[in-house]
C-alpha cells in the first residue's frame, strides 16, 4: 500500500502510455534512470539550441543551427552502404549538401523529390569547402514552417534515446502534470518571482532562450527549492519516526564504587584516584538502536611515579559510531608514566 495522493498517479503510470514510446524504448530509458513520466519531466534540459531563420546559407558561420528554404537539384547516391549519401539542394543564392549515412534511397526519394520544395533545419557545416547540413532535423513542406521552434532544449541522452524521442514523450508527459496546492510561503515566492510548480515545469522544457536554461531561471530555481525542501521535509519525518522516549534519568549513588572498592585488598589513600564513567546514546539515523557503555579508570601516584589502570567497555557492548565505524569491545590497558 502507498500513501500517495491520487492526483499524483498519472505521474507514476507506465512509460508506455506516453507518445512515442513502446517497450523497448521503455527499457532504453532505464539507462537515464527514468521509469515513470515523473523521472522523465525532473530529466531537465542540459543546454539549448538556437535555429536561425535565413535565406540562404552563402557566407554563413558554420557551427549554428539554420531554418532554409531548399529546391532540391539532385540525388548522389554514395558507391556503398558505409559511404555517404549526398542531396544536393539550392537556396536562394547557393547550392549545398544534405548528407546521410545508412541512409535508404526509396526513402530520400520521397522525402526529398527532386524539383520539389522543402523547408531543411540543422546544424551548418564546412567539408572540403563546401557547406553541407549532416542528417538534418526538420524536412517538412514549406506550409509547415511555423512547426520549427526557434529554440529548443537538449537533453541528456543514452544508448537508443534520440533527442526526438525525448522532445515526443515530454511533449505528453506535459498533458499530465496535476494543479497542486502551493507549499512555498508567498512571501518568498513573491520575492523570487517564482511561478506555480506545474508551470515550472513547462516553462523550464520549452525554453525560448538561453536564460531559460541556465540555473538562475527563475522556474529552475523554483525546482531547486522544491527538491532541497522535499529532501528536509523527508529528513525531519524520519527523525520523528525513529525518534526514541527520554529514558529514565539514572543518577548515581557510588554504590557500585563503594562496592568495587571493597574488593580491594587494601585502603585507597589519597595517592590513589579513580573514575566509573557510564556512556549513554541513541543513533537515531541509523538504525535507532541504543547503546550503553560502562568504562572504569584507577590511577595511583607516589612521587614521580604514576601507574593508571584503564578498564573500557566492561560489559562489552557492541555499538558503531561515526560513519558505522565499530568501536573497540571489552579492553583493559595499563600505563606508567615517569616524570624526569
Amino acid at each position: 500500500m502507498t500513501n500517495r495522493p491520487e492526483i499524483l498517479f498519472p505521474l507514476h503510470i507506465s512509460l508506455t502510455s506516453l507518445d512515442g514510446i513502446g517497450p523497448g524504448i521503455e527499457r532504453k530509458m532505464r539507462g537515464l534512470s527514468i521509469e515513470k513520466p515523473l523521472d522523465l519531466l525532473l530529466t531537465l534540459p542540459i543546454s539549448g539550441i538556437k535555429r536561425e531563420l535565413v535565406d540562404t546559407v552563402f557566407m554563413y558561420p558554420s557551427g549554428r543551427y539554420v531554418v532554409v528554404e531548399v529546391t532540391i537539384v539532385r540525388h548522389q547516391p554514395g558507391r556503398s552502404k558505409q559511404t555517404a549519401y549526398k542531396v544536393i539542394v539550392q537556396d536562394k543564392e547557393v547550392s549545398f549538401n544534405l548528407v546521410f549515412f545508412h541512409a535508404r534511397k526509396d526513402h530520400l526519394n520521397k522525402v526529398l523529390p527532386v524539383g520539389e520544395k522543402r523547408i531543411i533545419s540543422g546544424k551548418l557545416e564546412l567539408f572540403d569547402g563546401i557547406q553541407q547540413i549532416v542528417h538534418p532535423e526538420y524536412i517538412i513542406q514549406p506550409s509547415e514552417k511555423i512547426k520549427i521552434e526557434r529554440f529548443q532544449a537538449i537533453y541528456p541522452l543514452t544508448a537508443g534515446i534520440t533527442q526526438k524521442i525525448m522532445r515526443k514523450s515530454l511533449h505528453s508527459a506535459l498533458q499530465l502534470l496535476p494543479e497542486l496546492e502551493e507549499w512555498i510561503d508567498p512571501s518568498l515566492k513573491k520575492s523570487r518571482s517564482w511561478p506555480d510548480w506545474s508551470k515550472a515545469l513547462k516553462l523550464v522544457h520549452e525554453p525560448t532562450s538561453e536564460e531559460a536554461v541556465a540555473p538562475t531561471y527563475p522556474a529552475r530555481e523554483r525546482l531547486s527549492y522544491d527538491e532541497l525542501y522535499a529532501h528536509q521535509l523527508t529528513l525531519a519525518i524520519a527523525r520523528v519516526n525513529n525518534r526514541k522516549k527520554v529514558g529514565r534519568k539514572t543518577v548515581g549513588t557510588g554504590d557500585l564504587v563503594a562496592s568495587a572498592l571493597d574488593e580491594l585488598d587494601f585502603k585507597l589513600t589519597k595517592s590513589i584516584s579513580n573514575y566509573l564513567s557510564y556512556r549513554y546514546g541513541i543513533r537515531e539515523i541509523q538504525d535507532g538502536n541504543s547503546k550503553s557503555v560502562i568504562d572504569y579508570k584507577i590511577m595511583m601516584q607516589r612521587d614521580r611515579w604514576k601507574v593508571t589502570l584503564n578498564m573500557n567497555n566492561i560489559f562489552d557492548s557492541k555499538y558503531y559510531e561515526t560513519n558505522l565505524v565499530q568501536m573497540p569491545g571489552r579492553n583493559i590497558t595499563v600505563g606508567l608514566n615517569i616524570e624526569i
